[in-house]
């Protein structure tokens, strides 16, 4: 007897919070909702969105000068330009042997390397690039070449001059034509 009392009590309690009135009524028209959206941009407090924007919702490029090897006679030695002194500034950090006499063989080819890092991008998670030769090359072909470690960067112009940031990526392996 007493349990039935208390199942009775029980949906009584449901059916009254059911259908009693609360702070908002179920049938809400549009209408009301965008005006309180109105009310509420045209009031003085200030909304997080005026500071904080979200993070990460966009593809990031990434770029750097890389070298290609193997081409059978196919590559050049490159002009003396800023992609270059790139390039050999980073083979004296990995202290290459002799870096100029390999830029001027011709089965090496000095190359621009440049991927998307897609949203959501993890690490260790394997991504494209494009590699092409610079404006102006004599190079013939990348066919059947192989790119070097290149370590990717976000590039930005600031006070006149190319800047890079952080390494973002590394990309190596086989050149597809």
């Amino acid at each position: 007897m007493k349990r039935r009392a208390a199942c009775l009590v029980g949906s009584f309690v449901f059916a009254a919070a059911l259908f009693a009135p609360g702070c908002a009524s179920l049938l809400v028209s549009s209408a009301d909702a965008e005006k309180e959206l109105e009310n509420l941009s045209e009031s003085s407090s200030t909304l997080i969105s005026r500071y904080a924007h979200p993070y990460g919702l966009d593809f990031q490029k990434v770029e750097a000068v890389g070298l290609v090897m193997e081409l059978d006679g196919t590559g050049e030695d490159p002009a003396p330009t800023p992609q270059r002194a790139a390039l050999l500034g980073e083979m004296n950090r990995r202290k290459v042997d002799k870096p100029n006499k390999l830029l001027a063989s011709p089965d090496t080819a000095l190359v621009l390397v440049r991927g998307l890092l897609r949203p959501g991008i993890q690490k260790g998670d394997r991504f494209d690039v494009e590699v092409r030769t610079p404006t102006r090359s004599q190079t013939k072909s990348l066919r059947g070449g192989w790119v070097l470690e290149s370590r990717l960067t976000e590039l930005a112009v600031l006070g006149q001059q190319i800047r890079s940031g952080h390494v973002l990526a590394l990309a190596e392996g086989p050149v597809l034509v």
